[in-house]
């Protein structure tokens, strides 16, 4: 058996398509936060969870779009939506195309213009920071991360659904 590799792909920024004006997306880190803690007559360290790391999501464009410089006068930190949809399959008989997503929302931290210089593409790399991440695979749902709104979903399971209700929210 191969493995699924990507096969075509599309990012949309505020539900807009940059097909053919992208060559490569930067994909978001999912790092916990852990902090090393060894108790009074524990025998070893255990790493608790913290949370999360900042996520961070970015790509490649091959024109300085006004849409894209337009983005810095954002200021909600979740302000900005973004969705990288991938067309994945194995190569091998009757093998199946399986859609991948990653839905995002954050904010425009870095927009790097790159060099000038005629004999070369265009290379506008904007970075966000993100607030809010998804991964969806063939309609299912996989992780859902909400920090502000404080939701860690994980296969359908809601892991801060009694944090959220013993706080209230």
């Amino acid at each position: 058996m191969l493995p699924e590799t990507l096969k075509k792909f599309d990012m949309f920024v505020e539900g807009g398509s940059y097909l053919g004006r992208i060559d490569e997306v930067t994909l978001p880190k999912l790092e916990k936060k852990m902090e090393e803690y060894q108790g009074g007559g524990m025998l070893g360290d255990v790493d608790i969870d913290m949370g999360y790391s900042k996520m961070t999501m970015g790509f490649t464009c091959r024109e300085n779009t006004a849409a894209l410089f337009k983005l810095l006068g954002q200021v909600d930190m979740a302000g900005t939506g973004l969705r990288f949809v991938g067309a994945y399959r194995a190569d091998g008989p009757n093998s199946p195309v399986v859609k991948q997503e990653i839905i995002a929302r954050g904010r425009l931290a870095t927009l790097d213009l790159g060099t000038a210089n005629q004999k070369n593409l265009t290379e506008l790399k904007p970075e966000f920071s993100l607030a809010y991440f998804k991964f969806v695979r063939d309609g299912e749902v996989i992780v859902e991360l909400d920090f502000i709104n404080m939701v860690e979903s994980i296969g359908g399971v809601d892991l801060f659904k009694d944090i959220r209700t013993a706080l209230e929210i």
